[in-house]
């Protein structure tokens, strides 16, 4: 029986907020983390905390967009695919693509 993945969406309003993040990662859950609420400063800071917590886990840190990120359990393969079709900047996000090994 394969484990179920389990995908959190997270877009924290303050920097203590980061706690929950942490939790999500040292249960080795796929963590999406939308910063753009926070000030440069809090957003900073609360990267730095998770990227800590992902380190420790040997998990993997992923660059989705500005201010936003994936933490991805060591277990679990990614692919990011970038849409390449068109060269503006627009508001599209990149699409990543979980699956376990």
């Amino acid at each position: 029986m394969e484990k179920e993945t389990s995908i959190v969406f997270l877009k924290p309003k303050r920097f203590e907020d980061c706690d929950d993040c942490v939790r999500y990662v040292a249960e080795d859950k796929i963590v999406n983390v939308n910063l753009k609420d926070l000030k440069e400063k809090d957003a900073r800071r609360l990267y730095d905390y998770v990227h800590g917590a992902v380190y420790v886990k040997q998990a993997k840190l992923i660059d989705i967009g500005e201010n936003i990120f994936c933490c991805v359990p060591k277990n679990i393969n990614s692919e990011v695919k970038y849409n390449q079709g068109n060269t503006s900047k627009s508001n599209e996000e990149e699409e990543i693509i979980p699956f376990a090994k």
